[in-house]
């Protein structure tokens, strides 16, 4: 079964090394997560998922990626580009997850609930990955201590539902 890094489409040089001194500049975002933005596409199709043409002539993924948390499978929709980052970044300073926890989304999850994949940028919290959802009694679950021990948690699903 596939898992992992095999999903994440890799960045040509040209490509790497512009995006690198843009995330020089983000002094909020975590080093590990810097070289993850500075190795692999993020944003839309960032996920290397096999698709095929339907009768309508539209582009359909065979499956999804998802990850277990304890009894719930979580469904990844996608990490989010430096630029949504950053975007995240400036609009968040007000928010519960950036005040009290220092937690910056970089994934959408396909869950009932406001939320997703935030990293620590705190001291006590730094580069660790986190799901959130703001619906459930228990909103913040830890996942992993850094993106790249997140990464291999990711599976093949055939199941969109």
């Amino acid at each position: 079964m596939k898992k992992g890094f095999v999903f994440l489409k890799t960045l040509d040089f040209d490509t790497s090394s512009l995006l690198k001194a843009k995330l020089n500049e983000l002094s909020f975002v975590p080093n590990m997560l810097k070289l993850f933005l500075s190795l692999f596409q993020t944003g839309d199709d960032c996920l290397n998922i096999d698709k095929y043409m339907d009768e309508d002539q539209d582009l359909c993924q065979l499956g999804t990626l998802v990850f277990e948390t304890g009894n719930e499978i979580v469904y990844l929709n996608k990490f989010l580009s430096v630029d949504e980052i950053n975007t995240e970044y400036q609009n968040s300073k007000e928010e519960e997850e950036w005040v009290s926890n220092k937690l910056l989304r970089i994934g959408l999850v396909g869950q009932v609930g406001f939320g997703g994949i935030y990293i620590g940028c705190g001291e006590s919290n730094l580069e660790e990955i986190w799901l959130y959802n703001g619906e459930k009694e228990t909103k913040y679950v830890k996942l992993a201590s850094n993106i790249f021990e997140f990464i291999p948690m990711l599976l093949f699903s055939k199941d969109f539902s």
